[in-house]
């Protein structure tokens, strides 16, 4: 029950961020904190530790509440900052209503506001936007990759500023 999970270390503890689900609740942004990643927790146990980390949905997307593959790192102004993608409401291409979100909260578990609009869409807005990975390159310099749909280069690099924010040129990479 935790599809395209990311972890997030803090502080000795684990924040487990998952797709959404329906399993023990409904959960947009499902975040589990755990003290250990070696145990095995009961279905019971897993629930237990389940909160919701996006309490509101961001106004830009479609009711369905379909939102997946997060991924999250502490920015340097102290706060978390989580990617997300969701479907948006009345998208250009309907095969592709996909976006990238951005959103933000004091602490790692939540709860995450998103930002009113969409970070991406995809090329021109209309392609579609899917699987956030942030990326810390050596030189301390964050990165978003991204795929999109209906390019010749589906993934993509955001250059991010310390706090995973503003460097929004597109790099396309092979």
């Amino acid at each position: 029950d935790a599809a395209y999970p990311f972890v997030l270390p803090d502080a000795g503890r684990y924040h487990v961020f998952s797709s959404h689900t329906i399993w023990g609740g409904t959960f947009r942004m499902p975040v589990r904190t755990v003290d250990d990643l070696t145990r095995v927790y009961s279905p019971q146990e897993w629930v237990d530790v389940t909160v919701e980390g996006m309490p509101v949905r961001p106004a830009w997307s479609s009711p369905a509440d379909v939102f997946w593959a997060p991924t999250v790192a502490r920015a340097a102004d102290g706060r978390s900052v989580a990617f997300f993608v969701a479907e948006r409401r009345d998208p250009p291409n309907p095969r592709n209503p996909q976006c990238i979100g951005r959103a933000v909260a004091p602490r790692p578990e939540g709860p995450y506001t998103a930002e009113p609009g969409p970070f991406t869409c995809g090329l021109h807005g209309v392609g579609g936007a899917i699987d956030p990975s942030l990326v810390q390159a050596a030189d301390g310099q964050w990165f978003l990759h991204a795929t999109f749909d209906n390019t010749d280069f589906n993934v993509w690099a955001f250059g991010l500023d310390a706090n995973l924010d503003q460097g929004r040129d597109v790099y396309g990479l092979a």
